[in-house]
């Protein structure tokens, strides 16, 4: 079995994983603030959400068919048929003093079973200090109903219930390029972003045409489901497929 096999199904994430060159994710870090009309040296915050991104820009499309990042996820999902469904940006500009509480995704995503993989991409150094993830190690089977946070640095109005100290969690630092695999019941967060240079993650989701969304239930973004290869021969979502990017850039 592989190393990173063995350790997500141990601890519910996987150690960092070089899967992008730096060269690579400097171009991608450069795409990202021409996307969002940004420079390094002029960041500002970004209000909502910035999602779905692999069917709107080739460049995006590019990075979730990388072929290092999808043996790891078939590696995870331990299946031939697998399709994307989301791709959300999660940035924080210099200074960026909000936080994502401590939370398991799969208390957001009304999708069943819930079974999906993030790939979280670094588009930069990731340390402590500008907004890791952290961790909670144990591979989980249940979710927990999330609890009201009302704190205006926070990006998530619910959190995990429990009361959590940080003597359990784990801090992962990332370089540039590098990539953290976990699923919907593992418990995580990140920090806030206390240097003068932004951080930028890109969290890529992954799941089998076995798993349906529902439609009226899904609040803060739709699903964009690409087929990312193999075939849906459940045809549980059509309402959310999608064939790829509308608005096609070039990688120069």
């Amino acid at each position: 079995m592989r190393a990173h096999v063995e350790h997500y199904r141990r601890v519910g994430y996987t150690q960092p994983i070089d899967v992008f060159s730096r060269a690579e994710s400097v171009t991608l870090r450069r795409r990202f603030f021409e996307a969002v009309g940004q420079t390094e040296e002029q960041t500002r915050h970004i209000a909502g959400d910035l999602p779905n991104w692999h069917t709107r820009h080739q460049w995006c499309a590019e990075m979730m068919r990388n072929p290092r990042l999808v043996d790891l996820v078939q590696d995870l999902l331990d299946a031939p048929d697998i399709m994307i469904w989301s791709m959300l940006f999660w940035y924080k500009q210099a200074g960026d003093v909000t936080y994502v509480p401590w939370h398991q995704d799969g208390a957001y995503w009304p999708m069943k079973p819930v079974k999906t993989i993030t790939a979280w991409v670094a588009l930069g150094d990731v340390d402590r200090d500008n907004g890791a993830l952290h961790f909670l190690p144990g591979r989980r089977t249940d979710l927990r109903s999330h609890v009201t946070l009302d704190d205006p640095r926070s990006e998530f109005t619910t959190e995990f219930p429990d009361a959590i100290t940080g003597t359990e969690e784990v801090a992962v630092d990332m370089t540039a390029g590098q990539v953290c695999l976990f699923d919907a019941y593992t418990v995580h967060r990140t920090g806030p972003n206390r240097t003068s240079r932004a951080r930028i993650g890109c969290g890529i989701r992954y799941t089998t045409p076995d798993v349906a969304f529902d439609p009226a239930m899904w609040r803060r973004y739709q699903p964009e489901i690409v087929m990312l290869q193999g075939q849906d021969s459940y045809g549980l979502n059509p309402a959310f497929m999608r064939t790829g990017p509308d608005n096609a850039l070039s990688m120069s």
